[in-house]
């Protein structure tokens, strides 16, 4: 049978259990066992969402000692959201004031401060970008990361993984850089970021995104333990199911490196699709490369059944393989699975 379609069978039958021969297992050489075997994650979860999951990491959480102490007593990694890409000039952001220090903002060619790539987009006005090729910056994150890494984050999750802005800092006398280049400071930063964390739990992860996990530089995937797929097939600015499956989102695995993991995150509930039909169709596209889901943020959907049934505590596993192709259908119905090929309709009776 179509994997697809055997994976919806499954779902609606709640017989999750998942085979080797069907989702493969990621390496595990560079990247912890947990991260490898996950299936699904938490984005911003509440406990009430959490109880109930077979999640064993969350991200986007609280940065405070009390959740992710707690989380650590629960068995729960937690990854606290950071950003080496920009900080707002006035508000403490971790753990810095910007204004306190100009001179880590990036230099654009005209020798001002560079502007967010989101200045607009988001109105985050008065957030600049910030330099990673400054000593003083690069000792300062750090410093952070290992003050979230004391209060229990299993690691961080990091934003923004796109240092796609030359820094005219070092060259118009604004401030020294570290690096010849950008990336090679930024690469730097993930390797001093992922030493931190090792340091303190030796079964931690660095988790990043960069927008699209498909086209990372090498360089940053040294350091990272997995990638992110943002907007996986679902995003908040559509009503449509964006992008190409079969020529973007299908495949991604093939061009994430061997001993790597990615996360898929898809915004559920913005399409003009029912919630049941798209979170399905993500789930099971995300799981059939091995890759670990998330259903968004939404409140109607992190709260919806179907989502709460692929958190769940189930796994996938391969029910039988179909002796033809499955052209058309694959409905369950009365304890059958229906489908056709060709002018032929085959059923075939699903046992608990």
């Amino acid at each position: 049978m179509k994997r697809s379609a055997l994976i919806v069978a499954a779902l609606a039958l709640g017989t999750l259990t998942l085979a080797p021969a069907l989702r493969g297992q990621a390496s595990t050489k560079e990247i912890p066992r947990w991260l490898a075997e996950s299936e699904t994650y938490g984005f911003n979860p509440t406990w009430d969402e959490i109880d109930g999951t077979a999640w064993k990491f969350v991200t986007h959480v609280p940065h405070t000692p009390e959740y992710l102490g707690l989380a650590r007593a629960k068995g729960v990694r937690a990854f606290p959201y950071v950003t080496f890409y920009q900080l707002p000039l006035y508000d403490r952001w971790q753990g810095i004031r910007l204004s306190e220090h100009p001179d880590w903002i990036l230099i654009d060619a005209r020798g001002a401060w560079a502007k967010t790539g989101f200045w607009e987009s988001e109105d985050a006005k008065n957030i600049y970008c910030t330099c990673p090729n400054t000593a003083g910056y690069a000792d300062a994150v750090l410093a952070y990361v290992e003050t979230l890494m004391k209060r229990g984050a299993a690691g961080v999750f990091l934003d923004n993984v796109h240092p796609n802005k030359e820094c005219f800092g070092e060259k118009l006398g604004k401030h020294k850089h570290l690096f010849p280049t950008q990336m090679e400071a930024f690469a730097d930063l993930m390797r001093r970021t992922r030493e931190v964390i090792k340091k303190y739990d030796p079964d931690g992860a660095l988790l990043i995104n960069s927008g699209d996990a498909a086209s990372l530089p090498a360089e940053f995937w040294r350091d990272a333990d997995c990638g992110m797929s943002e907007s996986y097939i679902c995003t908040w600015v559509s009503s449509t199911r964006w992008g190409d499956w079969a020529k973007g989102w299908n495949g991604i695995d093939k061009k994430v490196p061997a001993g790597k993991q990615n996360c898929c995150l898809s915004y559920v509930g913005h399409t003009s699709n029912s919630v049941k039909d798209d979170l399905f169709f993500c789930y099971a596209s995300a799981r059939l490369m091995n890759f670990i889901w998330s259903a968004g943020n939404k409140p109607e959907v992190k709260s919806d059944k179907f989502t709460r049934l692929l958190y769940a505590t189930f796994h996938i596993r391969m029910l039988a393989e179909s002796p033809v192709p499955v052209k058309v259908g694959g409905d369950f119905l009365n304890g059958r699975i229906y489908f056709g090929n060709g002018s032929h309709l085959y059923s075939w009776a699903v046992t608990e």
